[in-house]
Protein backbone atom coordinates (compact mmCIF):
# COMPACT_ATOMS: atom_id res chain seq x y z
CA UNK A 1 0.00 0.00 0.00
CA UNK A 2 2.84 2.44 0.57
CA UNK A 3 4.45 1.11 -2.39
CA UNK A 4 1.29 2.35 -4.48
CA UNK A 5 0.85 5.66 -2.46
CA UNK A 6 5.04 6.64 -3.04
CA UNK A 7 4.40 6.11 -6.66
CA UNK A 8 1.12 7.83 -6.75
CA UNK A 9 3.17 10.74 -6.17
CA UNK A 10 5.39 10.74 -8.91
CA UNK A 11 4.55 12.05 -11.97
CA UNK A 12 6.20 11.81 -15.11
CA UNK A 13 8.54 14.22 -17.00
CA UNK A 14 5.57 15.45 -19.44
CA UNK A 15 2.66 16.01 -16.69
CA UNK A 16 5.30 18.10 -14.49
CA UNK A 17 5.56 20.18 -17.58
CA UNK A 18 2.28 20.92 -17.62
CA UNK A 19 1.68 21.27 -13.94
CA UNK A 20 4.20 23.79 -13.93
CA UNK A 21 2.87 25.19 -17.04
CA UNK A 22 6.11 24.86 -19.05
CA UNK A 23 7.28 23.17 -22.05
CA UNK A 24 8.58 19.49 -22.29
CA UNK A 25 11.78 21.06 -22.96
CA UNK A 26 12.01 23.61 -20.71
CA UNK A 27 11.40 20.84 -17.51
CA UNK A 28 14.07 18.72 -19.12
CA UNK A 29 16.72 21.54 -18.89
CA UNK A 30 15.77 22.15 -15.22
CA UNK A 31 16.29 18.73 -14.26
CA UNK A 32 19.75 18.76 -15.71
CA UNK A 33 20.69 22.19 -14.65
CA UNK A 34 19.51 21.42 -10.93
CA UNK A 35 19.74 17.77 -10.34
CA UNK A 36 19.68 18.41 -6.80
CA UNK A 37 16.53 20.28 -6.53
CA UNK A 38 14.23 17.71 -7.54
CA UNK A 39 13.23 14.42 -6.26
CA UNK A 40 13.61 11.77 -9.53
CA UNK A 41 13.02 7.90 -10.17
CA UNK A 42 13.12 6.11 -13.46
CA UNK A 43 10.26 3.51 -14.21
CA UNK A 44 11.08 0.55 -16.93
CA UNK A 45 9.61 0.79 -19.99
CA UNK A 46 7.04 -2.65 -20.17
CA UNK A 47 8.10 -3.04 -23.94
CA UNK A 48 11.57 -2.51 -23.90
CA UNK A 49 12.20 1.12 -24.94
CA UNK A 50 13.46 4.17 -23.04
CA UNK A 51 13.03 4.24 -19.14
CA UNK A 52 10.63 7.10 -18.36
CA UNK A 53 11.61 9.81 -15.52
CA UNK A 54 8.99 10.08 -12.89
CA UNK A 55 9.31 13.43 -10.81
CA UNK A 56 8.22 13.32 -7.16
CA UNK A 57 5.25 16.23 -6.87
CA UNK A 58 6.77 17.34 -3.56
CA UNK A 59 9.69 18.83 -5.25
CA UNK A 60 7.78 20.84 -7.59
CA UNK A 61 6.56 24.26 -7.13
CA UNK A 62 4.07 25.41 -5.22
CA UNK A 63 1.55 26.36 -7.75
CA UNK A 64 2.15 22.90 -9.71
CA UNK A 65 1.53 20.60 -6.40
CA UNK A 66 -1.51 22.77 -5.85
CA UNK A 67 -2.58 21.84 -9.57
CA UNK A 68 -1.66 18.03 -8.56
CA UNK A 69 -3.92 18.19 -5.70
CA UNK A 70 -6.97 19.46 -7.60
CA UNK A 71 -6.56 16.85 -10.63
CA UNK A 72 -6.19 14.02 -8.25
CA UNK A 73 -9.22 15.25 -6.64
CA UNK A 74 -11.41 15.49 -9.71
CA UNK A 75 -9.88 11.88 -10.81
CA UNK A 76 -10.96 10.38 -7.64
CA UNK A 77 -14.32 11.82 -7.85
CA UNK A 78 -14.88 10.92 -11.08
CA UNK A 79 -13.99 7.35 -10.68
CA UNK A 80 -15.57 6.74 -6.81
CA UNK A 81 -17.27 3.21 -6.74
CA UNK A 82 -20.45 3.09 -4.46
CA UNK A 83 -20.47 0.58 -1.77
CA UNK A 84 -22.51 -1.01 -4.03
CA UNK A 85 -19.92 -1.70 -6.73
CA UNK A 86 -21.51 0.34 -9.39
CA UNK A 87 -19.39 3.70 -10.93
CA UNK A 88 -20.57 7.15 -9.69
CA UNK A 89 -21.45 9.54 -12.46
CA UNK A 90 -18.69 12.69 -12.66
CA UNK A 91 -18.80 15.39 -10.37
CA UNK A 92 -20.97 18.09 -11.83
CA UNK A 93 -19.00 20.35 -14.17
CA UNK A 94 -18.32 24.62 -13.46
CA UNK A 95 -20.59 27.26 -15.28
CA UNK A 96 -18.03 27.62 -17.45
CA UNK A 97 -17.61 24.35 -18.75
CA UNK A 98 -20.10 25.07 -20.68
CA UNK A 99 -20.09 28.49 -21.12
CA UNK A 100 -19.75 29.90 -25.03
CA UNK A 101 -16.29 32.13 -24.35
CA UNK A 102 -16.88 34.42 -27.34
CA UNK A 103 -20.56 35.42 -26.33
CA UNK A 104 -19.38 35.97 -22.66
CA UNK A 105 -15.98 38.25 -23.68
CA UNK A 106 -18.39 40.39 -26.08
CA UNK A 107 -21.14 40.81 -23.48
CA UNK A 108 -19.42 41.05 -20.13
CA UNK A 109 -15.80 42.27 -21.44
CA UNK A 110 -15.21 44.19 -18.21
CA UNK A 111 -16.01 40.81 -16.21
CA UNK A 112 -13.39 39.38 -18.35
CA UNK A 113 -10.36 41.23 -18.06
CA UNK A 114 -11.45 41.69 -14.12
CA UNK A 115 -10.92 37.74 -14.52
CA UNK A 116 -7.43 38.50 -16.26
CA UNK A 117 -6.33 40.29 -13.77
CA UNK A 118 -7.23 38.53 -10.78
CA UNK A 119 -5.37 35.60 -11.96
CA UNK A 120 -1.89 37.01 -12.56
CA UNK A 121 -3.11 37.34 -8.44
CA UNK A 122 -3.65 34.29 -7.68
CA UNK A 123 -0.84 33.11 -9.89
CA UNK A 124 1.55 35.26 -8.14
CA UNK A 125 0.46 34.06 -4.60
CA UNK A 126 0.49 30.25 -6.14
CA UNK A 127 4.26 30.79 -6.54
CA UNK A 128 5.38 31.71 -2.62
CA UNK A 129 6.42 28.77 -1.15
CA UNK A 130 8.19 30.55 2.03
CA UNK A 131 7.62 30.48 5.64
CA UNK A 132 4.21 31.93 7.65
CA UNK A 133 1.73 31.27 5.00
CA UNK A 134 -1.29 32.04 6.64
CA UNK A 135 -0.37 35.75 7.60
CA UNK A 136 1.63 36.21 4.47
CA UNK A 137 -2.10 34.95 2.81
CA UNK A 138 -4.06 37.91 5.17
CA UNK A 139 -1.31 40.12 4.24
CA UNK A 140 -1.67 39.42 0.52
CA UNK A 141 -5.25 39.42 0.08
CA UNK A 142 -5.94 42.68 2.27
CA UNK A 143 -2.46 44.24 -0.43
CA UNK A 144 -4.14 42.55 -3.58
CA UNK A 145 -8.02 42.08 -3.04
CA UNK A 146 -8.76 44.17 -0.45
CA UNK A 147 -10.24 41.57 1.71
CA UNK A 148 -9.11 38.72 4.25
CA UNK A 149 -7.74 35.64 3.08
CA UNK A 150 -10.81 33.36 2.72
CA UNK A 151 -11.39 35.04 -0.13
CA UNK A 152 -8.01 34.62 -1.77
CA UNK A 153 -8.65 31.00 -0.55
CA UNK A 154 -11.69 31.04 -2.81
CA UNK A 155 -10.16 32.06 -5.47
CA UNK A 156 -7.60 29.78 -5.40
CA UNK A 157 -9.56 26.61 -5.08
CA UNK A 158 -12.03 28.17 -8.21
CA UNK A 159 -8.56 28.39 -10.10
CA UNK A 160 -7.08 25.53 -9.32
CA UNK A 161 -10.21 23.53 -9.86
CA UNK A 162 -10.50 25.09 -13.40
CA UNK A 163 -7.00 23.96 -14.36
CA UNK A 164 -7.98 20.39 -13.64
CA UNK A 165 -10.75 20.73 -16.01
CA UNK A 166 -8.73 22.23 -18.75
CA UNK A 167 -6.17 19.67 -18.35
CA UNK A 168 -8.94 16.61 -19.02
CA UNK A 169 -10.82 18.11 -21.42
CA UNK A 170 -7.72 18.85 -23.12
CA UNK A 171 -6.46 15.25 -23.00
CA UNK A 172 -9.87 13.89 -23.78
CA UNK A 173 -10.89 16.72 -27.31
CA UNK A 174 -6.73 17.57 -27.91
CA UNK A 175 -8.27 21.42 -27.92
CA UNK A 176 -6.80 24.23 -25.37
CA UNK A 177 -9.31 25.29 -22.74
CA UNK A 178 -7.23 28.01 -21.12
CA UNK A 179 -10.07 30.48 -21.04
CA UNK A 180 -11.45 28.49 -17.87
CA UNK A 181 -8.66 29.94 -15.89
CA UNK A 182 -9.87 33.37 -16.68
CA UNK A 183 -13.69 32.59 -16.04
CA UNK A 184 -13.82 30.68 -13.00
CA UNK A 185 -12.70 34.03 -12.12
CA UNK A 186 -15.69 36.12 -13.43
CA UNK A 187 -19.40 36.43 -12.83
CA UNK A 188 -21.63 34.13 -13.65
CA UNK A 189 -23.80 35.45 -16.35
CA UNK A 190 -27.89 35.13 -15.29
CA UNK A 191 -28.44 33.65 -18.52
CA UNK A 192 -25.54 32.30 -21.68
CA UNK A 193 -27.70 30.86 -24.30
CA UNK A 194 -26.72 28.05 -26.23
CA UNK A 195 -23.68 29.06 -28.04
CA UNK A 196 -25.60 32.62 -28.44
CA UNK A 197 -22.29 34.09 -30.45
CA UNK A 198 -22.15 31.81 -33.42
CA UNK A 199 -25.07 33.55 -36.21
CA UNK A 200 -27.61 30.61 -37.31
CA UNK A 201 -26.17 31.11 -40.87
CA UNK A 202 -23.01 30.35 -39.08
CA UNK A 203 -24.55 27.11 -37.55
CA UNK A 204 -26.05 26.35 -40.41
CA UNK A 205 -22.76 26.13 -42.33
CA UNK A 206 -20.94 24.16 -39.89
CA UNK A 207 -23.61 21.89 -39.96
CA UNK A 208 -23.49 21.65 -43.80
CA UNK A 209 -19.61 20.47 -43.62
CA UNK A 210 -19.33 18.89 -40.97
CA UNK A 211 -22.83 16.32 -41.97
CA UNK A 212 -21.61 16.24 -45.86
CA UNK A 213 -20.78 12.64 -47.04
CA UNK A 214 -17.22 13.60 -48.75
CA UNK A 215 -16.45 15.12 -45.92
CA UNK A 216 -17.22 12.70 -43.37
CA UNK A 217 -16.37 9.80 -46.00
CA UNK A 218 -12.64 11.32 -45.72
CA UNK A 219 -12.37 11.81 -41.94
CA UNK A 220 -12.67 15.69 -42.31
CA UNK A 221 -11.11 16.89 -38.73
CA UNK A 222 -12.27 19.80 -36.85
CA UNK A 223 -9.53 21.55 -37.98
CA UNK A 224 -10.35 20.51 -41.64
CA UNK A 225 -13.85 21.50 -41.01
CA UNK A 226 -12.49 25.58 -39.52
CA UNK A 227 -10.21 25.56 -42.31
CA UNK A 228 -13.77 25.20 -44.79
CA UNK A 229 -15.80 27.59 -42.69
CA UNK A 230 -13.27 30.29 -42.71
CA UNK A 231 -13.03 29.91 -46.49
CA UNK A 232 -16.65 30.31 -46.72
CA UNK A 233 -16.57 33.56 -44.40
CA UNK A 234 -14.17 35.25 -47.01
CA UNK A 235 -16.62 34.68 -49.56
CA UNK A 236 -19.53 35.69 -47.94
CA UNK A 237 -17.63 38.68 -46.16
CA UNK A 238 -18.74 38.15 -42.72
CA UNK A 239 -16.90 40.35 -40.50
CA UNK A 240 -15.99 37.27 -37.84
CA UNK A 241 -16.16 33.85 -37.13
CA UNK A 242 -16.22 31.93 -33.60
CA UNK A 243 -13.23 31.32 -32.35
CA UNK A 244 -12.15 27.45 -33.59
CA UNK A 245 -12.44 26.53 -29.37
CA UNK A 246 -16.24 27.27 -29.75
CA UNK A 247 -16.80 25.81 -32.93
CA UNK A 248 -15.32 22.69 -31.95
CA UNK A 249 -17.33 22.72 -28.44
CA UNK A 250 -20.58 23.32 -30.59
CA UNK A 251 -19.47 20.11 -32.51
CA UNK A 252 -19.22 18.99 -29.85
CA UNK A 253 -22.64 19.61 -28.38
CA UNK A 254 -24.44 18.55 -32.04
CA UNK A 255 -22.89 15.34 -31.61
CA UNK A 256 -23.88 14.53 -27.62
CA UNK A 257 -26.33 16.70 -26.45
CA UNK A 258 -28.06 17.24 -29.88
CA UNK A 259 -27.58 12.89 -30.25
CA UNK A 260 -26.56 13.55 -34.05
CA UNK A 261 -23.76 11.12 -33.41
CA UNK A 262 -25.51 8.89 -35.18
CA UNK A 263 -26.46 11.14 -38.40
CA UNK A 264 -22.60 11.50 -38.39
CA UNK A 265 -21.76 8.13 -38.80
CA UNK A 266 -24.17 7.74 -41.61
CA UNK A 267 -22.47 10.20 -43.71
CA UNK A 268 -19.05 8.90 -43.04
CA UNK A 269 -19.74 5.04 -42.99
CA UNK A 270 -22.47 4.68 -45.45
CA UNK A 271 -26.17 2.85 -45.08
CA UNK A 272 -24.79 -0.73 -44.94
CA UNK A 273 -22.10 0.04 -42.17
CA UNK A 274 -25.25 1.72 -40.45
CA UNK A 275 -27.63 -0.71 -40.53
CA UNK A 276 -25.01 -3.63 -39.58
CA UNK A 277 -23.15 -1.41 -36.48
CA UNK A 278 -26.13 1.29 -35.69
CA UNK A 279 -29.56 0.36 -36.36
CA UNK A 280 -31.41 -2.41 -34.15
CA UNK A 281 -32.02 -5.74 -35.28
CA UNK A 282 -34.78 -7.95 -34.44
CA UNK A 283 -34.07 -11.16 -33.26
CA UNK A 284 -35.63 -14.72 -33.13
CA UNK A 285 -36.58 -16.80 -30.28
CA UNK A 286 -38.43 -20.14 -30.76
CA UNK A 287 -38.45 -21.50 -27.63
CA UNK A 288 -41.74 -20.09 -26.91
CA UNK A 289 -43.25 -22.27 -29.91
CA UNK A 290 -45.66 -24.76 -29.52
CA UNK A 291 -45.03 -28.33 -31.62
CA UNK A 292 -45.66 -28.12 -34.94
CA UNK A 293 -45.72 -24.36 -35.16
CA UNK A 294 -42.67 -22.81 -37.72
CA UNK A 295 -41.79 -18.66 -37.73
CA UNK A 296 -40.38 -17.84 -40.59
CA UNK A 297 -38.52 -14.08 -41.23
CA UNK A 298 -38.10 -14.14 -44.58
CA UNK A 299 -41.05 -12.62 -47.56
CA UNK A 300 -42.42 -16.33 -47.76
CA UNK A 301 -46.11 -16.95 -46.49
CA UNK A 302 -45.81 -18.20 -42.69
CA UNK A 303 -47.55 -21.66 -41.92
CA UNK A 304 -49.14 -22.02 -38.39
CA UNK A 305 -49.88 -25.25 -36.67
CA UNK A 306 -51.56 -27.81 -38.68
CA UNK A 307 -55.14 -26.44 -39.08
CA UNK A 308 -53.88 -23.43 -40.60
CA UNK A 309 -52.20 -25.93 -42.93
CA UNK A 310 -55.36 -27.42 -43.85
CA UNK A 311 -56.73 -24.44 -44.47
CA UNK A 312 -54.49 -23.15 -46.75
CA UNK A 313 -54.49 -26.61 -48.45
CA UNK A 314 -58.42 -26.31 -49.10
CA UNK A 315 -57.63 -22.28 -50.20
CA UNK A 316 -55.63 -23.87 -53.20
CA UNK A 317 -57.80 -26.68 -53.81
CA UNK A 318 -61.18 -24.05 -54.32
CA UNK A 319 -58.55 -21.74 -56.33
CA UNK A 320 -57.80 -24.57 -59.28
CA UNK A 321 -61.90 -25.01 -59.56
Amino acid sequence: MKEVRRLAEYVTLIEAAELEGVKYKTMAQRLNRNPDKFDTMTEKSENGGKDAVLVAVASLSKKARNAWKERAKLKELSGTISPEGEAQPEPEAPWYVEADVDWYIENYREQWYKGMELGNVIREFLQYDGANKTEYAEQYAQEHLGSGKRTLYRYVKAYNEACAWADKLQKESGVGFEFFKVLCLCRKPKESGTFPSIKPEVKQVIKNIWFNEDFAANLGTREMLYEKLTLVANVNKWEKIPSYQTVTRYITYLMEDEGMKNAHFLASKGSREYKNKVMVKGSRDTSGLKVMQIVMGDEHTSIVGLHTSSRTVRLSRSSRT
